[in-house]
């Protein structure tokens, strides 16, 4: 709720509480949970942040945090399409498709998969001109 240049700064200062993976040392059930629930809170978090900042218009800290996902995550398609609409709200098509070549290799090479129909829709949409 509220602007998104009000969810800024309370949306920085709950990344900030987070230091990484939690008790990272410790393999028993119930860490490993704790900390996937703990990287999934902070991970949305950051896409949170980078919707709000993308949603004020400061595009550059918005790719800033996209990419920030992309690097935490890189199979996280939710930040490689927030870096695509940024990239086209920015007027600038050719980095929205690069972008979405450069996720298509790491899927290719790392898991021999194809980003999701959803992701491959949207890549046509660009190329045709229909966003």
């Amino acid at each position: 709720p509220g602007s998104p240049r009000a969810r800024v700064p309370r949306l920085q200062q709950a990344l900030e509480l987070y230091r990484g993976d939690y008790l990272a040392r410790f393999e028993v059930q119930w860490a490993l949970i704790e900390r996937e629930r703990l990287r999934k809170a902070y991970l949305h978090a950051l896409l949170m942040l980078a919707h709000a900042y993308e949603e004020s218009g400061d595009f550059s800290a918005a790719l800033r945090t996209f990419d920030k996902v992309c690097i935490e995550e890189p199979f996280l398609e939710a930040a490689w399409l927030g870096t695509m609409k940024t990239y086209l709200r920015m007027g600038n098509r050719a980095a929205a498709l690069k972008t979405y070549e450069h996720l298509k290799t790491i899927l290719k090479k790392e898991m021999e998969i194809e980003p999701s129909p959803e992701l491959q829709e949207f890549h046509r949409r660009i190329i045709d001109l229909r966003v």
